[in-house]
């Protein structure tokens, strides 16, 4: 897994900031250019840019989708002719925001979006134990050290066959040190298999991807009758509340996995952090009927 971490970082640090703009560019697949004997998704990168160095197609437009006219499919494939084997697997099967032409590779997106979670729908079919990733990175670029900063950060590992499309998250983590800072680029990478130890033939559709700041979020006001002490924590959480309806505190961690949830006596809640990973959580405000009031998010460093 470090492996595949350090290979994926080489694309997530290596693109720079660029210009305003929204959420996901084509994050429905819905916008595809014909090349001939293939299509490529239109603001997304893959192997299917370098096809003309007679390597394999290995992203198609497939239908059914899980909304609209089509999804991607990605399927790894073997490179005949590898154009940079010193960072590129000879298996590979990615896609991700950017561009690859005569100019060489950019990566990412303009985007001053501050989500709090990548969105998407997806299935697969792994070969043997392989299995799918999913990368997020936010930069802004710092003109002082002439190197873009890293905002916030998601990942996500995905295994198993699943068969029909099914909906995940990746919750984002925002680096404490640069939390104020507003970004200027967004990055998203999906891949078929392991970049570490790649499998030839593991595939893997996507459709409908997005980056999430309603929903379960702060524009309602509530974010600020909660307050979470101390942020980050070492060893202890307390939550407080001026909600009259907030009953509930569920707590999820960066997969979206519900870890544990608390019920608010005298308007808080106070938890120990023993036996949390460091990172970021989030916690979750509900009424008593369970309706979500609003989120928070909690740190936790040691």
């Amino acid at each position: 897994m470090r492996k595949d971490l350090l290979t994926a970082s080489i694309a997530v640090l290596a693109f720079t900031s660029v210009s305003l703009s929204q959420n996901v560019p084509n994050g429905g697949f819905e916008a595809w250019t014909n090349h001939g004997s293939y299509d490529t998704p239109d603001s997304w990168a893959s192997e299917n840019d370098i096809v003309i160095l007679s390597n394999p197609v290995s992203v198609v437009k497939s239908t059914p989708p899980n909304s609209g006219n089509f999804a991607c499919q990605i399927t790894s494939v073997k490179l005949t002719n590898n154009p940079d084997p010193g960072v590129i697997p000879d298996t590979i099967g990615v896609i991700f925001t950017g561009t690859i032409g005569l100019n060489g590779v950019k990566y990412g997106y303009p985007s001053t979006l501050k989500p709090n979670w990548l969105q998407f729908y997806y299935k697969m079919t792994p070969v043997a134990n392989d299995s799918a990733n999913v990368w997020v990175v936010l930069k802004k670029w710092n003109s002082i050290n002439n190197a873009p900063d890293t905002i916030a950060i998601g990942w996500l590992s995905m295994a198993g066959t699943v068969s029909t499309y099914t909906y995940k998250m990746i919750n984002l983590y925002y680096i404490p040190a640069n939390m104020s800072l507003t970004p200027d680029s967004a990055f998203v990478m999906f891949s078929s298999t392991r970049l570490a130890k790649p499998s030839l033939g593991s595939q893997l559709w996507v459709d409908d991807v997005s980056l999430q700041t309603t929903g379960i979020n702060e524009i309602n006001g509530n974010a600020n009758l909660i307050s979470v002490t101390p942020n980050p924590a070492s060893s202890f959480v307390k939550i407080g509340s001026a909600l009259r309806d907030a009953y509930s505190a569920d707590i999820y961690d960066l997969l979206g996995n519900r870890i544990s949830v608390y019920k608010f006596e005298n308007n808080y809640v106070a938890f120990s952090t023993e036996g949390m990973a460091e990172g970021m959580y989030s916690a979750v405000i509900r009424d008593k009927n369970g309706s979500v009031l609003t989120q928070k998010k909690i740190f936790v460093a040691r």
